[in-house]
């Protein structure tokens, strides 16, 4: 029965009470009940409880008790299609953001450990939890929270295969930032290892030498990148047998990539003891002058062309020829320059030995292990003013080109299709 702001009102019998539910809260409550949205987070947040639960169960836990969470990207996209330009046309666009929210990696500092200083590490989620609690404590410095953050809006315009001939054109204006790169480490030339790269292995590893987390365009951005593709097929006979030519090819004009000065500091406290082996001191590479001091490389353009020989043998069996020219004007722009300040100590000359065996580094001392980082972190200056060396060091190579665009090549294919 219904009764002004009353769902209903039942009368019970003499030994039960009576319902009395408003109308608005029965209403707002089957509402949140039913709606899809609240319906899924609910669900979701069930779900990160239970994996949390079972984390706990099987001792995937970092000290004092944090959870490792697993990794979080927000993905964003919407993209619209539109065939007004005619029947085989397509004009396309997308947006797309993505938006790293935490991620897994091994985090480190120094301490002395049985007498002896020793690095450690613990795998755990950089900005989070105890990468925070903990090194705040020790060193004065809370790890950074890692940072990637991708937008990107394509247009493209497509033309299907009709009349023999089909086409691709596309053009992406984009940004990347941040300090992580992902699995792969792009700060380390490509390195591959999986959550252990060198992102966060010392508390001063994400600060540059002016005072400021050392966040910029990650080496991999190109704001803007033009693609286009192309073919086009002539059929004909001969000798009675159907043949099929297809000539086609490809241009790519990419923005250069940001380039960064490295250098390795080296942070160092002395104990008071006869003994070295209790003094604390190691060093990383970091970017002094932040992220993409150094420019960026020239435009990179290449064109690629095919050239495909078809020949029917019956109406089920072809033989195909193919004919594939990479970089097909042997042009050679410049892709990476040498951004170690100082040279390497190893015989081997290569990018990863500049990265992390340096001849000499950048020096920075005090009573503690946090007094010297807060003396590197809070007190900025002149960072070549630390190196001991001066320029006696310094990489000969230094803002150079190191390697170029691959030469021309070329592959030559015979295939059955059936």
């Amino acid at each position: 029965m219904l009764i002004g702001d009353l769902l209903w009102s039942a009368e019970a019998p003499a030994n039960q009470r009576s319902i009395v539910v408003p109308k608005a809260l029965l209403v707002e409550s089957l509402n949140q009940l039913l709606d899809p949205v609240k319906v899924r987070r609910r669900r979701q947040r069930q779900q990160v409880a239970e994996r949390e639960r079972r984390m706990n169960q099987s001792g995937l836990v970092a000290s004092k008790g944090q959870v490792l969470r697993q990794e979080c990207v927000q993905k964003f996209n919407r993209g619209a299609d539109w065939s007004g330009l005619g029947h085989d046309w397509v004009l396309s666009g997308r947006f797309t953001r993505k938006v790293l929210d935490r991620t897994i990696e091994d985090i480190g500092t120094m301490f002395i450990t049985n007498g002896v200083a020793q690095e450690q590490y613990q795998i755990g989620n950089p900005g989070f939890g105890t990468a925070v609690t903990d090194f705040q404590s020790l060193v004065g410095v809370p790890t950074a929270k890692a940072i990637r953050n991708y937008t990107a809006f394509e247009v493209r315009l497509d033309k299907r295969l009709s009349r023999n001939w089909y086409t691709n054109l596309s053009y992406t204006r984009s940004r990347l930032f941040g300090n992580y790169s992902g699995l792969a480490s792009s700060d380390e030339t490509g390195r591959a290892a999986p959550n252990t790269n060198r992102y966060f292995d010392k508390p001063w590893i994400t600060s540059d030498a002016h005072g400021y987390l050392s966040n910029g365009f990650l080496p991999t951005d190109r704001p803007n990148t033009f693609k286009a593709f192309g073919s086009y097929r002539f059929n004909y006979g001969l000798f009675g047998k159907k043949i099929e030519t297809e000539i086609g090819a490809s241009q790519y004009i990419y923005q250069g990539t940001p380039l960064s000065t490295t250098v390795n500091v080296e942070i160092f406290s002395d104990n008071g003891t006869a003994t070295e082996n209790d003094d604390l001191d190691n060093f990383v590479p970091i970017f002094p002058n932040g992220r993409g001091d150094l420019g960026r490389t020239p435009t990179y353009t290449q064109t690629d062309g095919l050239f495909s020989q078809r020949f029917r043998i019956n109406e089920r069996v072809s033989l195909r020829f193919q004919f594939n020219v990479l970089n097909l004007f042997n042009q050679d722009a410049v892709i990476d320059r040498s951004t170690a300040y100082i040279r390497t100590s190893s015989s081997t000359a290569g990018v990863s030995q500049e990265y992390n065996q340096p001849a000499d580094t950048a020096f920075y001392e005090g009573a503690t292990f946090g007094a010297a980082i807060q003396n590197f972190i809070k007190n900025p200056g002149d960072w070549k003013a630390h190196i001991a060396s001066g320029s006696a060091l310094k990489n000969p190579f230094y803002n150079l080109p190191i390697t170029w665009q691959t030469q021309r090549s070329a592959r030559f294919s015979i295939g059955v299709q059936f």
